[in-house]
């Protein structure tokens, strides 16, 4: 504290000194809130005091006012963004001006008191992690640096392309350094994609089109007849595995030759692929059809149905013109 009250005499007595260049009209407004934040400075409301140098310094820049925010600051414990600005002032004020000593002082002054912070990135995390509190914005080239900061509690939010934000604190303390380690959120939902080429119209090339379709049709179709012929050839063969199970199986005395049972066994096992074969090869030629009905350049509709009961299944292919 009594760094901070020496600091205020000094600056005070430093603006006597050397008061600030007369502000033209156009520069009224950041004389008048210069010395609207000296009487908070007097009356010890750094906060205040702050915010009207601060802003007079914006309306119209001087080495004058960029002095006394930087005593305002340190007087309120902003250490490190204290020391930014007498380290501004430095390189602001001649050579020969008396406050050098004044600033050069309150930089020695305030050094040992600076907290730092070392970020971190957490293993598997992105390349380009960053950590963003208010303005400031630190990157991979600040990583691992001890980085003054002003003391007390610090919010970041940690992200990086294509990952959502992360919320981090730390706690500084005078003098003292503090390690941060930092991950971005997780992975943000892969954004919605819609195929613009599927969605656009199809070209008006109905040749072209019924011909396609008529192919697919037609192989389809082609496919069906394949499952009709093995639906046929087995249920013959089903056919005949039964007659040589009724002529060596007696229903009578329940026996079976071996034949008997081994065509009792074929045979069932042959109904099964049959009715598979005639069901593919009803479904297949019924959509062969259908595409190949549809391809056809004529106006009309077309449409498919199938019926399916415990006994068998039907396709249907309506045409209406």
């Amino acid at each position: 504290m009594r760094h901070h009250l020496r600091a205020v005499a000094l600056a005070s007595l430093l603006s006597c000194l050397s008061p600030r260049p007369a502000a033209a009209q156009s520069t009224a407004a950041a004389e008048a809130l210069f010395n609207e934040g000296r009487s908070a400075m007097d009356a010890k409301d750094y906060d205040t005091a702050c915010q009207r140098f601060r802003e007079s310094d914006r309306l119209d820049p001087a080495v004058g006012t960029l002095l006394n925010l930087a005593v305002c600051e340190t007087s309120r414990g902003r250490v490190a963004t204290a020391w930014e600005l007498f380290r501004a002032v430095s390189e602001k004020l001649p050579a020969d001006d008396p406050r050098r000593d004044f600033v050069s002082k309150q930089l020695s002054l305030i050094e040992p008191r600076l907290p730092h912070l070392v970020f971190s990135v957490a293993s598997g995390a992105p390349a380009d992690t960053r950590a963003k509190e208010g303005d400031a914005e630190f990157a991979s080239a600040a990583f691992g640096v001890p980085l003054p900061m002003d003391p007390g509690k610090h919010t970041f939010v940690v992200d990086a392309a294509g990952f959502d934000g992360r919320t981090v604190e730390v706690e500084l303390t005078e003098g003292k350094q503090e390690s941060l380690e930092i991950a971005p959120g997780p992975l943000k939902p892969a954004a919605s994609s819609t195929n613009t080429a599927a969605l656009a119209p199809l070209p008006s090339d109905q040749g072209h089109k019924g011909h396609d379709t008529r192919l697919m049709g037609w192989v389809i179709g082609g496919v069906g007849v394949a499952g009709l012929g093995v639906g046929l050839s087995t249920g013959l063969m089903a056919l005949s595995k039964k007659n040589t199970t009724d002529s060596q199986c007696s229903d009578a005395l329940q026996k079976c030759t071996a034949e008997g049972r081994d065509a009792a066994s074929s045979g069932r096992t042959l109904a099964v692929v049959s009715t598979v074969g005639w069901i593919v090869g009803a479904l297949g030629v019924g959509a062969g059809a259908y595409f190949i009905i549809t391809g056809t350049p004529k106006s009309g509709q077309t449409a498919l149905s199938t019926d399916f009961a415990p006994t068998g299944g039907a396709v249907r292919v309506t045409r209406t013109f």
